[in-house]
């Protein structure tokens, strides 16, 4: 396995992690967030939404694409959570860590 920073979609902070078959990138510029997931070379199987990607900031939940955490059952408050600030990213061998900074909606702080 490999991880490498990149950037990807607009975002300057984004870790590729590969097994030289199938990829998967985490970007920390908001999150934490699973943007995309593929075969090396191939199709992105997340949808990605053009008009959101590289951007950063905003004040109201962005679906933007990707993966990310689900709580479940749906709750507004805490299901669309904002996510669109920067998350820490720690590389510890083979397992990279997002965190996200604790939400002022809810609390909460979540981990990839």
């Amino acid at each position: 396995m490999n991880v490498e920073k990149i950037a990807y979609g607009g975002w300057p902070n984004c870790y590729r992690i590969s097994n030289g078959t199938v990829e998967l990138i985490l970007t920390s510029d908001v999150g934490p967030r699973i943007i995309r997931y593929g075969f090396v070379g191939g199709q992105n199987l997340f949808k990605e939404f053009d008009e959101q990607m590289g951007k950063t900031g905003e004040t109201t939940w962005q679906i933007r694409g990707g993966h990310r955490l689900w709580i479940g059952p749906e709750d507004g408050k805490y299901t669309y959570g904002l996510d669109n600030a920067p998350v820490q990213v720690e590389i510890l061998g083979d397992i990279v860590r997002a965190t996200q900074p604790v939400e002022p909606e809810t609390g909460l702080q979540s981990t990839e």
